[in-house]
């Protein structure tokens, strides 16, 4: 373990405070900034109900880096709100977006809407042409998802040509002694 690192603005050791949504996405906007710092689980929750808004916001802003939108997407993971869940689902949806976007919101939709998410994943797998990136990032949102989408990545496999997204799709092997 190396030493925590405190973003900048905050006392070693304390938790940021809940925020108003734009205080909140200047806050979050600093923590995407370079490497340095990396926000745990706990400082998006202490932003409360202005993550969720704070990370559209971010999401939403085509002047930011890609990058930088694509960390918001992934975020969404920790904002409990619908509006984030609806956010990530538009996301996904949207045929003209950006690959990186799109294969964020898949993983953090697999994550947060569970079995719900998978006939969405299997259709912009399906529809994803020659993005071999956001194929993969569906199938590894199916195997998030868990069993109920192994009918679905079996499905799915049939058809798959990419080595790397197939390997995804695969059953578990299992090593047992039996």
């Amino acid at each position: 373990d190396g030493p925590t690192l405190t973003p900048p603005g905050q006392q070693p050791g304390a938790a940021p405070a809940p925020q108003p949504a734009a205080t909140a996405r200047d806050t979050v906007r600093r923590w995407f900034d370079g490497f340095e710092f990396v926000p745990t689980e706990q400082h998006f929750r202490a932003l409360g109900a202005a993550l969720g808004p704070a990370l559209i916001a971010i999401a939403d802003d085509t002047t930011e880096h890609p990058v930088v939108r694509a960390r918001a997407i992934s975020a969404m993971v920790y904002a409990d709100d619908p509006a984030t869940l609806d956010h990530v689902t538009r996301q996904l949806d949207d045929p003209d977006g950006e690959s990186l976007i799109r294969r964020k919101a898949a993983l953090v939709l697999a994550e947060r809407a569970g079995p719900a998410a998978i006939d969405r994943l299997a259709q912009t797998m399906t529809n994803a042409g020659d993005d071999v990136a956001l194929r993969e990032a569906c199938a590894r949102g199916l195997r998030t998802v868990g069993p109920a989408a192994i009918a679905t990545r079996d499905a799915l496999l049939r058809t798959e040509t990419a080595p790397t997204v197939r390997g995804i799709l695969l059953p578990d092997k299992r090593i047992g002694l039996d």
